[in-house]
């Protein structure tokens, strides 16, 4: 198939990932990614281990918690940035999208005190305050807070969601951590992330960058006749990428629609006349040598030159026009001009006062006018 415009819009996390683990084909038990993942009944009466503290890993773990699983565990690498999914009855988004104008500086030193009035100190409970915070994490390498609701911190505290390090190796039955401890799972749920998977589409075109993102995306071309949609990770994400889309949307409409305009605007073409031997072109188009044209020109046509005069009432363009009133004295004397009219022929007998007007006003004082 061939197009001239083509947008690429298969999201910013398209393709699961796993981490090569050493010892991961030798792993007996159950693995599998986030994206995989529907329910918690498969998992009941069974030790989860959940890598990665993220939004699904959360979400995750919090529904093994709940939904019978004997024991979760949370694997923990990086301490994450939690923000709630809503505050005060407000949705997240809110304030997230005025901070986003912010430097990241002034930004996470709010979302640090928003963080310690409303989900206290996690530390005791082996959740590190992150070093980074969330706009400058999410500006370097695009990695978005964990948006989680109150309940999944509660269960963090209270213990049913317990954890530990982050995963070194795999072997036939368990899991090596960072820290030195083993466990052993039923199953390992790897909420790990995505990857963009562009390379296979476009990797060849050099549009991309070195994590496999567009260097130009959001509505511009990134090659002649490529778009790339859904590429920038921010709060109101769906919002953001209605806006990409108008944009990418009028832009491709400029550039197909400009070379039909210029074509319906241009003057048509005359044909070419033929040139005669003495030089003249001849009207019909005949080439030198051809055939003469036997019939015998026409004779002008005179010119008239008596011109209609204009019928009354109407313009030059044919269009009624409407008959002027004339015009009463006493505005001819409002305006200063023509010689100043006696009372008696306003109407009135009442005498007209006149007052010398103030720079851009008219004053004038009369009774019974109209």
């Amino acid at each position: 198939m061939a197009a001239a415009q083509v947008v690429v819009a298969t999201g910013y996390e398209h393709s699961p990932h796993i981490p090569d683990w050493p010892g991961r084909d030798g792993y007996t038990g159950r693995l599998l990614h986030a994206a995989d993942y529907r329910t918690a009944a498969p998992f009941r009466g069974q030790e989860v281990l959940v890598v990665g503290p993220g939004c699904s890993g959360i979400e995750i773990a919090y529904d093994l918690a709940t939904g019978g699983a004997r024991r979760v565990e949370l694997a923990v690498r990086t301490p994450p940035n939690i923000l709630l999914r809503a505050a005060a009855g407000l949705p997240g988004d809110l304030p997230a999208l005025a901070m986003l104008r912010l430097p990241p500086a002034i930004a996470d030193a709010q979302i640090r005190l928003i963080r310690r009035l409303a989900l206290g100190d996690l530390a005791e409970h082996g959740l590190a305050r992150p070093d980074e915070g969330v706009f400058a994490r999410l500006r370097r390498d695009g990695k978005t807070p964990a948006i989680v609701d109150r309940e999944m911190i509660d269960a963090i505290k209270h213990g049913r969601i317990e954890i530990a390090a982050a995963v070194e190796a795999l072997d036939g039955t368990g899991a090596d951590l960072a820290d030195g401890t083993r466990v052993e799972p039923d199953a390992i749920i790897a909420a790990t992330g995505y990857r963009r998977g562009l390379e296979p589409l476009v990797g060849h075109l050099g549009v991309l960058d070195e994590r496999g993102l567009p260097r130009i995306h959001g509505g511009d071309a990134a090659a002649p006749g490529l778009r790339f949609l859904g590429y920038l990770p921010r709060p109101g994400q769906i919002r953001h990428m209605g806006r990409e889309g108008k944009r990418a949307a009028k832009a491709i409409a400029r550039e197909t629609t400009t070379p039909a305009r210029e074509s319906a605007t241009s003057p048509p073409r005359t044909p070419p006349q033929a040139e005669q031997p003495d030089g003249r072109r001849s009207p019909s188009g005949a080439r030198p040598g051809g055939a003469a044209d036997l019939r015998a020109p026409a004779s002008p046509r005179p010119k008239s030159t008596t011109t209609a005069a204009p019928s009354p009432g109407r313009t030059r363009r044919g269009t009624q026009r409407r008959a002027r009133r004339p015009r009463p004295a006493w505005q001819d004397m409002v305006r200063g001009v023509g010689p100043r009219p006696s009372p008696t022929s306003l109407g009135d007998s009442t005498p007209v006062r006149r007052r010398r007007a103030r720079p851009g006003r008219i004053r004038l004082k009369c009774t019974h006018l109209w």
